[in-house]
């Protein structure tokens, strides 16, 4: 009798064994390698990680993990993340390129002082309509054919000269001599002033302003004694524009 009482017991023991066993969920450890690949490379290429080969790699193997696994719900945010990543990034990149193909018209650009804008250009009558697609003013990078072209009839060549910043230059400089040539780039008539151009590799790289000052000092009756009290000097180095759109198309 007792024996058979204990052939019982061991029997519910093994069945209950064999249903514990049944019921205990499977893992899938690969997940954790996978997540830690994504990781890396969303850290190493940012946004590009997303499409790239290897992280299709990694999806498929996330895809192929059991979602009753232990960590099947984690693997199946992950999966969620990927797609919606990928779905932002398709988006932006349509929207970067939507916006790149609207060509907006630019007023031309000016980088010195903009007096006497409507002088017009060398060789025209002031007060004419300028046309918007020629510049009133050097800009940076301009070709040195395209400077003497346009503005040469103001400008009067000092050879090659060393720039601070540049090393040696070809130089130009406004005219002070032509009344034209000063208002139209606003110096004043006493000759104080003197502005120049410096082209490296010939494209304009610096615009450099020279001020002469001079004091007048009583030395008493009748005479007066003109004293000349430094040069004051800026040096600007211009960007580089290589065009000039024509605002007008």
């Amino acid at each position: 009798m007792f024996q058979r009482a204990t052939l019982r017991v061991g029997a519910l023991v093994v069945i209950a064994g064999l249903a514990l066993s049944g019921c205990r969920k499977k893992s899938a450890p690969q997940y954790y390698q996978l997540e830690s690949n994504v990781t890396i490379l969303a850290d190493r290429d940012g946004d590009d990680a997303w499409s790239g080969d290897e992280m299709t790699a990694a999806l498929t193997a996330l895809k192929a993990i059991d979602p009753e696994a232990v960590e099947g719900p984690r693997a199946q945010a992950l999966i969620t993340r990927i797609e919606s990543e990928r779905g932002r990034v398709e988006r932006e990149k349509a929207a970067a390129t939507q916006a790149a193909a609207v060509v907006t018209p630019r007023a031309t650009v000016r980088l010195f002082d903009e007096k006497n804008a409507g002088a017009g250009t060398d060789g025209g009558a002031a007060g004419s309509t300028p046309d918007a697609s020629v510049p009133d003013r050097p800009f940076g990078g301009m070709a040195l054919a395209d400077f003497q072209k346009l503005f040469g009839g103001c400008m009067s060549a000092e050879g090659e000269q060393p720039v601070p910043g540049l090393g040696p230059a070809k130089v130009f400089s406004v005219k002070n001599d032509d009344a034209a040539c000063r208002t139209r780039y606003g110096l004043p008539d006493d000759g104080s002033v003197k502005q120049t151009y410096a082209f490296k590799n010939d494209q304009l790289a610096s615009q450099h302003t020279e001020s002469h000052t001079r004091v007048l000092l009583d030395a008493g009756q009748p005479e007066y004694l003109v004293v000349d009290a430094g040069v004051e000097q800026r040096l600007s180095i211009l960007p580089q524009i290589r065009d000039v759109p024509d605002a007008g198309n």
